[in-house]
């Protein structure tokens, strides 16, 4: 199963982060998209929605959505460097400000929906990121195999593509979950309305689209969506508009997290695990019938 956790050791690089000042700004409305970097290639498969920006002062800018967060990285010329960050020219103006506008007009929804109608005049708005998970280090490939075999689940699972609900600080129980799943729905609203209105844990949730492909697109929605929770409890409510089917967006994300559920042989969902308070690690198949218990097992 280790090779589940190579994708995201890919995406453990040191990456410059700040503005980036160059001259002399051109506009080019109708630009072929160039071969994506490596690294946001290795954040695809990882969920992430990926939006090329253009080439504007021999950069080429990208723009990254993934786990409620908005990140622009601009590609050097030699393609051996990628800077995070947004892009200004000499005179002071903000670049990536007049790339979005460029963007919006090809693909108006990821902006609206993403960004929540950005408003593009405003360079605080688009420098704004939001805040991803803490995930803890990848073992090495050797550690990883000396785990026994529930460890080596948690370890895999932890590491997956999720989004979370609840307090961040509470105990996480990790529930493979699909959008379109009646029973998942029933899971989640239970814990929502009781356990997790009083703190009591955090649900990360790891979508997955086994029902059709109206359910995988729907995950990868809400696997790349900056407010994530909101909108999940807005489609447990009946908005059928809250987890959109978009077309054009990546799916990558969505089935790397099918894979662990067959690599692993889950066939159900919600599946869940959870560390208990001796932390030892435990699985729920389908919905627990007694969720106090599950709750009161948490440290």
């Amino acid at each position: 199963m280790f090779s589940f956790l190579k994708v995201f050791r890919n995406t453990a690089l040191a990456m410059g982060t700040g503005v980036v000042i160059l001259s002399s700004a051109v506009s080019v409305h109708a630009q072929a998209v160039p071969e994506m970097p490596d690294v946001l290639k290795d954040l695809a498969k990882q969920g992430a929605q990926v939006r090329y920006l253009g080439d504007d002062l021999g950069l080429a800018g990208w723009l990254v959505f993934m786990k409620g967060s908005q990140q622009f990285f601009y590609q050097t010329a030699d393609k051996k460097g990628l800077i995070s960050g947004v892009l200004y020219d000499d005179k002071g103006a903000l670049i990536t400000t007049e790339q979005l506008k460029r963007l919006q007009s090809d693909d108006k929804n990821i902006i609206d929906q993403f960004t929540g109608g950005l408003g593009l005049d405003n360079p605080a708005a688009v420098t704004s990121e939001g805040a991803a998970a803490a995930t803890p280090s990848l073992p090495t490939e050797s550690e990883y195999a000396s785990l026994s075999p529930s460890e080596q689940l948690f370890v895999t699972v932890e590491h997956s593509n999720w989004v979370s609900l609840g307090d961040k600080d509470a105990p996480a129980v990790y529930s493979f979950i699909d959008p379109k799943c009646r029973h998942c729905h029933d899971f989640v609203n239970e814990l929502r309305r009781g356990f997790m209105k009083r703190g009591m844990l955090q649900l990360r949730i790891i979508p997955v689209g086994l029902i059709d492909e109206e359910s995988m697109k729907k995950a990868a929605f809400l696997l790349s969506s900056p407010d994530a929770e909101d909108r999940f409890y807005k489609h447990l409510d009946g908005d059928e508009k809250a987890l959109p089917v978009e077309n054009n967006f990546n799916t990558d994300g969505v089935e790397l997290n099918i894979d662990i559920m067959r690599g692993w042989g889950l066939d159900v969902t919600p599946f869940s695990i959870y560390r208990d308070k001796s932390g030892k690690v435990k699985v729920l198949k389908g919905a627990p019938t007694q969720l106090e218990s599950m709750v009161n097992d948490l440290p």
